[in-house]
């Protein structure tokens, strides 16, 4: 393949869609675990992240970028929106890394309501014409200019081989393999570019999986501690409360207490 034609390789993955009425006036989330647009229909946001803000309001398209780290706070009485929450695979654009306002086009509403209603019936074809709207809406994710760094390059197979199978024990040395380096040097790897260890990175991958199925009421406790392959709830609640800093039970009864 010539150099240069790696984003031919592109797809997606449509992994979440809804109508959503925000219950906590603000939010923080810390490395968000899937990429996002959401469609104010109603009320108005003011985002936040590295010291910088902007604010979005209806008929805007807010797009947030896998990984980014931000908070948000609703500065309007009442809010509504479309969400979409999806993957991107195997892509070698660099995206922009944090949360932003993007471009719109003609009808790009009419997209989100398709996917939405597509999205929650139960028919193969209509999650591929659910899948159809979100590659002509993902034509408006911002890219940047910046070169790829060349750890990203070497360790992107292991990421996605993760993020493909988090429910699964991670093995290091099949992680090495699928990126043609040593168990030692894929840690090595994984410490600069993340400041973590592949496990951490798991871990990390799957309690915000199960942050965002409780935010969302997706399913309760003991379900989602089944959906994302956790032997029982006890080793569930005890992996999401050292990583999120409280019980998934506590985190549950706080999404609808607003934040002072």
């Amino acid at each position: 393949m010539e150099k240069g034609t790696d984003f031919k390789k592109i797809w997606l993955s449509l992994l979440f869609a809804m109508r959503y009425h925000p219950q906590n006036k603000t939010m923080s989330i810390n490395s968000r675990s899937q990429h996002t647009f959401m469609y104010i229909i109603e009320g108005e946001y003011e985002y936040r992240f590295d010291k910088q803000e902007f604010t979005a309001k209806a008929d805007d398209i807010i797009y947030v970028p896998k990984g980014a780290t931000y908070s948000y706070k609703i500065i309007s009485q009442r809010a509504y929106c479309y969400q979409v929450e999806f993957d991107i695979h195997n892509s070698s654009i660099s995206y922009v890394t944090h949360p932003c306002k993007t471009n719109t086009f003609e009808g790009v509403k009419d997209y989100f309501e398709k996917i939405i209603n597509l999205y929650n019936t139960n028919d193969p074809s209509s999650y591929l014409e659910a899948l159809s709207c979100l590659y002509k809406i993902s034509t408006l994710i911002p890219t940047q200019n910046a070169a790829e760094k060349e750890s990203d390059s070497k360790i992107q197979p292991a990421i996605e081989y993760i993020e493909a199978h988090y429910k699964e024990k991670v093995d290091i040395g099949y992680l090495a393999k699928l990126c043609f380096m040593s168990e030692s040097q894929l840690r090595r790897y994984f410490k600069k570019e993340y400041q973590m260890s592949p496990i951490t990175y798991k871990n990390r991958f799957r309690i915000e999986k199960a942050k965002s199925m409780l935010l969302y009421d997706i399913a309760d406790i003991s379900k989602t501690a089944e959906r994302l392959g956790f032997e029982n709830v006890y080793a569930f609640s005890k992996m999401f409360k050292m990583y999120a800093g409280l019980p998934p039970s506590q985190f549950a009864k706080n999404k609808n207490k607003p934040k002072t």
